[in-house]
Order: C-alpha cells, then sequence, then structure tokens
C-alpha cells in the first residue's frame, strides 16, 4: 500500500498530478483529460527553465482536485438570487417588439410580490427578435424595474456568436443583474467541449456580470446533462453563477446540486418550470422563473411561503391550482400557445394590448381567443384568492387599471368639426400620387373637403365605404374599444381597425 505524499515544490505538484489517475482529479471526463494534458505540457515548458523561485518551491499551483482557475478566480461562492422572477413576454405592436405597456407590466408584477424579471428567454420570443429590438426592451426593463424594485434578468443567448457578444456587452453595460444564454439551437454544439468554449466568450463579455446557463433541452435539443455541463463551464467561466433550470430530470438537478457541494460552492439554480415547483423546493431550490408568474404570481408565492412554514398541505393545494390555470388554457389552444395565451391574459388583467406573436410562432385563432378570455373569466372568479399574494409588497388590489379618458361628445372631436382639413387633404394627395389620380377625383367623393372641413350628417352613406374607423394604440381599453365599435355602428362607417389581438372582441361587438 502506498502513502500519497503532499507535494513540497511547484514541480512536485506538476508531477504527482498528471501522473494520478483520472478519478483522483476530481473531475469527469473530458474536463479531466484536459487538465491532464495542460499540466503535462506546462511541466514540460518549465523542465529546462528553472528559477529562483521554482527551485524554492515560491510558485503555487491548484490543488489537483480542483480544475485550474476557479477557486482564486470565481467572483462569488454564495447564492445571490431568491424569490419568484418572472419570464415576461415581449409586447408587439404593429408586428415589431414595443415598450409602450412595459411600465405597468412592471407595476403589476411588483405588485404580485414578484422579485425581479427574466427578459429576452423564451417567453420573451428571443430567437424571432433582432439584436436592436432585444437590447430597446432590455433598456425598457431596466428603467421600469429601477421604479418599482424588480431585479432585470437578461438573457443574451442568439444563434450568432457575435450577436451573444453585442449583447452580453449590452447587458454588462446597462447593469443588469446577471446574464444568462441557452445553447445555439440550430448548428447545436457537437461536444460538451464546444459548448462551454461558446459559452466562456460570451460570459467574457460581460467580466462583472454573473452568468446562468439556461438549460432547456426540449426547446433547444441539446441534452447533455446540466450537471455535464456545469462542470465543463466551472474552469473556464469565472463568473458563472448557476443556472435556469427548465427541465423535468429531478436527478440531473440533483447531481448539479452534488457537483457545486464538491467545489465547496453554492450555485444559484433557478426552477424554470411551474409545475416542478414542489419537486425542487426540497433540494433547496429558493429561486424559480417561469411565465405563468406574469398572471397568477401569488399562487406561486403563496405555495412557497407555505412550503418554507412547513404547511405541505397549503403547498400542495396551491400547486393544484397552479395545475388548474395550465389545464384551463392548454385544452383551448395547446401547451405550447403558453406565450400567447399570457398575452391575453394580461390584457384582461391590464386592459392594454400586448399584441399577438411573430411568425413562424403560431397566434391563437380567433374562436380560440374568445374561448381563452371566457376561461380566464371563469377561472378568476372560480379562485377569488388569485391575486392575494404572500410576498414583500402589500397591496389592496393587484390589478392595475388604466386610466379611461372622461366620454366625449363625437361631434365635438376636430375632426367633425373641420379643424383637420387640411391634414386630410394632404394624406389625400399622398394616397392619389400612390393610387395614380388626381386629388380633384378624390375631392369629388369628399366634397365637404371643399368647404369648411365639416361632414354634413346627411353626406355619411355616401362616403361610409370609405372610412375604417381606427384605434391602433398599444394602450387602448377595453371600454375605448366598445365607443370605437359603438361609433362605427352609429356613423355607417365600412370597417373598425384595432389590433390583432382586439379582433375577436370586435367581432363579437358588432355582430
Amino acid at each position: 500500500m502506498s502513502i500519497r505524499r503532499e507535494p513540497r515544490t511547484w514541480r512536485e505538484a506538476a508531477e504527482q498530478a498528471a501522473s494520478e489517475p483520472i478519478e483522483m482529479i476530481g473531475l469527469e471526463e473530458p474536463a479531466a483529460m484536459k487538465y491532464v494534458s495542460k499540466l503535462k505540457r506546462s511541466l514540460s515548458r518549465n523542465r529546462d527553465e528553472p528559477t529562483a523561485k521554482r527551485a524554492n518551491g515560491d510558485i503555487s499551483l491548484p490543488s489537483p482536485m480542483t480544475p485550474r482557475r476557479h477557486r482564486n478566480t470565481h467572483m462569488w461562492n454564495k447564492k445571490m438570487f431568491k424569490g419568484l422572477y418572472c419570464a415576461v413576454v415581449t409586447p408587439l405592436a404593429d408586428g415589431l417588439a414595443s415598450t409602450d405597456v412595459i411600465d405597468a407590466y412592471a407595476k403589476l408584477l411588483a405588485e404580485d410580490g414578484l422579485t425581479g424579471v427574466f427578459v429576452g428567454g423564451t417567453a420573451g420570443m428571443s430567437m424571432s427578435l433582432s439584436v436592436d429590438e432585444r437590447k430597446a426592451v432590455l433598456e425598457a426593463w431596466m428603467d421600469a424595474g429601477k421604479k418599482y424594485g424588480l431585479e432585470v434578468l437578461a438573457h443574451i443567448g442568439a444563434q450568432s456568436l457575435e450577436d451573444s457578444k453585442e449583447l452580453a456587452r449590452h447587458a454588462g453595460s446597462i447593469g443588469v443583474a446577471a446574464i444568462s444564454s441557452m445553447a445555439p439551437c440550430f448548428f447545436k454544439p457537437a461536444s460538451i467541449d464546444l459548448l462551454a468554449d461558446y459559452t466562456r466568450q460570451v460570459a467574457a463579455e460581460a467580466p462583472n456580470t454573473p452568468y446562468l446557463y439556461y438549460h432547456f433541452p426540449d426547446v433547444t435539443g441539446v441534452t447533455f446533462p446540466m450537471a455535464a455541463v456545469m462542470q465543463a463551464l466551472y474552469p473556464v467561466v469565472p463568473t458563472l453563477r448557476g443556472a435556469k433550470f427548465t427541465s423535468t430530470n429531478m436527478w440531473d438537478l440533483g447531481d448539479t446540486l452534488d457537483f457545486a457541494k464538491k467545489m465547496n460552492t453554492e450555485f444559484d439554480i433557478f426552477n424554470g418550470f411551474e409545475g416542478m415547483t414542489t419537486s425542487a423546493l426540497p433540494l433547496g431550490i429558493t429561486a424559480h422563473i417561469a411565465i405563468g408568474f406574469s398572471t397568477v404570481a401569488p399562487v406561486w408565492n403563496r405555495m412557497v411561503r407555505a412550503y418554507e412554514a412547513g404547511k405541505l398541505d397549503e403547498a400542495a393545494k396551491e400547486q393544484q391550482t397552479g395545475r388548474e390555470w395550465f389545464a384551463m388554457f392548454s385544452r383551448i389552444c395547446g401547451l405550447w400557445q403558453m406565450t400567447a395565451a399570457t398575452k391575453i391574459f394580461l390584457s384582461e388583467r391590464l386592459d392594454m394590448d400586448f399584441g399577438g406573436m411573430r411568425v413562424p410562432q403560431r397566434d391563437v385563432t380567433v374562436d380560440e381567443e374568445i374561448a381563452l378570455r371566457k376561461a380566464w373569466r371563469q377561472f378568476v372568479a372560480d379562485h377569488p384568492n388569485l391575486h392575494t399574494h404572500a410576498g414583500p409588497i402589500s397591496m389592496s388590489s393587484s390589478v392595475v387599471k388604466s386610466k379611461t379618458p372622461a366620454k366625449q361628445d363625437y361631434t365635438l372631436l376636430p375632426g367633425a368639426q373641420g379643424k383637420l382639413k387640411d391634414a386630410i387633404i394632404k394624406r389625400a394627395g399622398v394616397m392619389a400620387k400612390a393610387l395614380g389620380i388626381e386629388l380633384e377625383d378624390v375631392l369629388d367623393v369628399l366634397p365637404h373637403l371643399r368647404g369648411n372641413g365639416k361632414l354634413p350628417k346627411q353626406t355619411i352613406g355616401d362616403v361610409r365605404k370609405y372610412i375604417d374607423h381606427t384605434l391602433l394604440k398599444a394602450t387602448a381599453t377595453t371600454k375605448e374599444i366598445e365607443q370605437l365599435c359603438r361609433e362605427a355602428v352609429e356613423n355607417e362607417f365600412f370597417a373598425v381597425c384595432v389590433n390583432s389581438c382586439r379582433v375577436a372582441e370586435c367581432v363579437k361587438m358588432l355582430r
């Protein structure tokens, strides 16, 4: 039986580490082999270059049980995050990412007891947005987060390495609480080492910002166990803080936590599946990211509080409510239409337009939207305490209502009074030019523009087929949409023009 002697010099440490079996180094393949090969190369380079310091053993080498570069270069070793973080959706207006409703959205989440938000993830349609859109949305959330006390985590993953690096630099420069990236899912990494190299380059662009690996194998198709990925990332990403774990493989989650203990550190692992909350809590998971927190966060807040208080029956009851919420929309449009359904539920809570989906993602149909709105209202009625939360913020109501303008006399509006005559004629001229006709031909159809610009009531029947009564602003309320439809009927306009998420309501109102 041989006795392992502790090395006294740099050379002895290198020789001992390079000659030991892989299992004694404390790393899994292929990280262990890479570690050993680096030690051998280092030993070979320095064999003929003795110095006074090396001769005296003054140069330290990382322990053979520890990956090179990690122990003294890792910036954080204790948990930094706790609570519920909403995987926020990205509002669209006219098909483009919009920031108009983000302030009200953030206020709602703060009132629901959220700790923070996860911007630009799967729920945020990140892979369908341009880099500029993602930057603009993130900046709007940073402003709202500061205003309402929400931490902002940013997903900066992209199919292009350079895009990911640019997004990482931007996120780090504006002071997000952490960055995160999923693996590229078109040209997938063929090995864990390649994934680690990609991640290392991305994380290095934000050297002072905690990094979270985004593990979502069902969507990315990158199925390496998260525990193995974290082992590969740990030696090469000094800012590695943890991961967003969106998987049902609890064995893999346990292996990841075991690795953290082996490295004498703590990872911030975010549970990414609402349905796995009561399974993740016993493993010590204290942070959660989910799209469901946009609309029913108080359910999960109460669930976590009940578990922490040892009231397991109450926690299970809240988990059941969460399951009923999933079932409610899944049977109408399917589980993977969750983002589209969430936008509809948010429009119900905030009375604001969040837009639809960007192709190739499927939007809900008109019939599905009508059914979702009806189901949501029934679900709220069946759960009167749905938005009573147990979070740190005390509010009497979790619903934020938009201010609805006082009802106006339609005949007093500027257009009806002829005050927009010049603007209308100018616009008509542009339209006439585009159509290849003369402006006079247009004015023949709209003769009131030749006079004072007022539209006599007796002429309404003559021009109604030319008028689409329009309200496209993202912050339009249900009452404003109802007024729009009522005015269209009263004045016999040809049609109403609204954002796509309001079409189902208008169809119902105009029947």
